[in-house]
């Protein structure tokens, strides 16, 4: 999808995109929400219901008949000096008596938290690996090993059609 559902005050900090698929007869929605910060942020799984709800409303607005919504798979890519520590539901962020969970909104999204991920299993385009390794790297003492890696990678790039694209 075209559309960016962050809030133009994150936008230095976040970048996000939607993907649309079928899936056994139901659209599917997967929403990637890249966060670029070098600590995990306890409001992220608000964040991310925000987005969600904005998408849906999009949704609704683009459906006008409709009469049910799309699953939103939220995924969650991190990169930060520690690692990932604050879970990934969004009913975490509640205090409250056992008697009222059940009143509570709940969903979790899926967490990938490339501190945890060994190289060699960051897999995809060319593009992509060049990115997250950087992430990976970038607030780490073995940045300055990993870089004629990732440059070789934008090398790549570079010589692709697209390539000039890309790094812009």
């Amino acid at each position: 999808s075209k559309d960016s559902f962050i809030d133009e005050q994150l936008k230095e900090t976040g970048s996000d995109v939607l993907y649309e698929i079928e899936l056994e007869g139901s659209l599917l929605m997967i929403y990637v929400l890249f966060e670029h910060k070098s600590f995990d942020d306890p409001m992220t799984p608000f964040q991310l219901l925000k987005y969600m709800v904005r998408v849906w409303e999009l949704y609704i607005k683009q459906n006008k008949n409709t009469r049910k919504l799309p699953v939103i798979l939220p995924l969650v890519v991190f990169h930060g000096q520690e690692g990932w520590s604050i879970g990934d539901r969004f009913r975490a962020l509640f205090q409250c008596p056992g008697y009222m969970e059940e009143h509570i909104p709940d969903f979790s999204f899926r967490l990938y938290d490339l501190s945890g991920i060994p190289d060699e299993e960051i897999k995809g385009h060319v593009m992509l690996r060049a990115l997250l390794l950087t992430f990976k790297y970038i607030f780490s003492d073995e940045l300055p090993r990993m870089f004629p890696k990732i440059i070789r990678f934008f090398k790549e790039i570079e010589n692709s059609t697209r390539g000039a694209e890309y790094l812009i």
